[in-house]
């Protein structure tokens, strides 16, 4: 009696597709991987684009894109779990959405540690003191000025000091400059920064008059 055959039934594919398990394995999902990226180009694109939209040039989100395609390639795709029943698309998707942001906060926070650190400036000022939003916002502006440039008219010694300290150095923790000004605790420095603040509020914005400009 002729034995019947069985239709072989298809392979399903691994649990973690992407994961290489030999090196000629590897060179076979190196292709596979290319091509897939090179598929959603233009979505990687779009969420860089916006993303980034009003706070970088075309030159940084193409190269955000290939650090993207990099990041993907390396640490996302990988881990993709198939048995998860997801599309891969939507993995990518997801993965990019989330390197981008990631990225953009990076980028915010490494532009505002740059930026120098006025404990004293105009958005302070507006928060600290009253204003109508009229005529004393010019006087909210040249106080600012004057303040930064000679703090000793309304701070202490040790206030100037610390003062200076802080704002000279922007990219040191606040741990090391309390260290370095002699504080034992950052939180102390803190509350000198707070009674620093406080000498702003006490200036009366209606009898105080800015410096002749030279």
């Amino acid at each position: 009696m002729e034995k019947r055959k069985h239709a072989k039934k298809p392979k399903k594919p691994g649990i973690f597709p992407y994961l290489a398990t030999s090196p000629e394995h590897q060179l076979a999902i190196n292709r596979e991987i290319s091509q897939l990226l090179d598929s959603i180009d233009s979505m990687l694109y779009d969420l860089a684009r916006h993303r980034l939209r009003g706070i970088a040039d075309e030159d940084t989100v193409q190269e955000m894109v290939q650090e993207c395609r990099h990041w993907l390639w390396q640490r996302s795709l990988p881990k993709f779990n198939a048995a998860l029943g997801f599309k891969v698309s939507t993995f990518i998707h997801k993965c990019a959405m989330n390197y981008f942001h990631q990225e953009v906060r990076s980028m915010k926070r490494r532009r505002q540690s740059h930026k120098r650190t006025i404990l004293v400036d105009p958005e302070l000022l507006f928060d600290v003191l009253p204003c109508d939003g009229g005529y004393l916002e010019e006087k909210i502006l040249a106080l600012a000025d004057e303040v930064n440039a000679h703090p000793e008219k309304i701070m202490t010694e040790s206030q100037v000091r610390v003062f200076r300290t802080v704002t000279d150095n922007p990219h040191i923790p606040m741990k090391d400059l309390a260290h370095q000004l002699g504080y034992k605790r950052a939180s102390s420095l803190s509350m000198m920064m707070r009674r620093i603040r406080e000498r702003v509020t006490e200036i009366d914005l209606e009898e105080y008059v800015p410096p002749p400009q030279r």
